[in-house]
């Protein structure tokens, strides 16, 4: 019940920014071609801002960011090394990007965003740092 109680806090707290993050999304999103989604969601799997999608699906985005942020963790973890920053994932028509952004020392959230492969991979990441930084300098203020 206690944990239960310290994740509803935790979402809550966050999503009262939700309307900011949301702003972040869509400067991205105009920055990037071909961008098929773009997400952020709490580590846990709750989603809090997205480009243009139904509730479903942004359930379903949210569930997938915090298994990839989970399955990097384990695989940095496994590997010795430090906290895991970012994923990337090269596909046949595209690329997959997950990347965590810690908003302060207790709270962090998670991006996940499909391309179509259009953009460069060192343009997409480097509006991903860009969003990244802003966002943490907005939650910093």
């Amino acid at each position: 019940m206690i944990e239960n109680y310290y994740h509803a806090q935790r979402y809550d707290t966050i999503s009262q920014q939700s309307l900011m993050l949301q702003q972040f999304i869509d400067e991205f999103a105009n920055n990037i071609q071909g961008l098929r989604y773009c997400i952020i969601a709490t580590d846990d799997g709750f989603p809090i801002a997205n480009t243009p999608m139904t509730p479903q699906d942004a359930e379903g985005k949210a569930a997938m960011t915090a298994s990839l942020e989970g399955l990097g963790e384990t695989v940095a973890y496994e590997s010795d090394c430090n906290d895991v920053q970012a994923v990337q994932i090269e596909c046949s028509n595209g690329f997959i990007f997950s990347r965590a952004i810690y908003l302060d020392a207790e709270h962090r959230v998670a991006l996940l965003l499909a391309t179509t492969g259009k953009e460069k991979p060192a343009t997409i990441l480097y509006y991903v740092r860009d969003m990244v930084n802003k966002i943490q300098a907005a939650f910093a203020a």
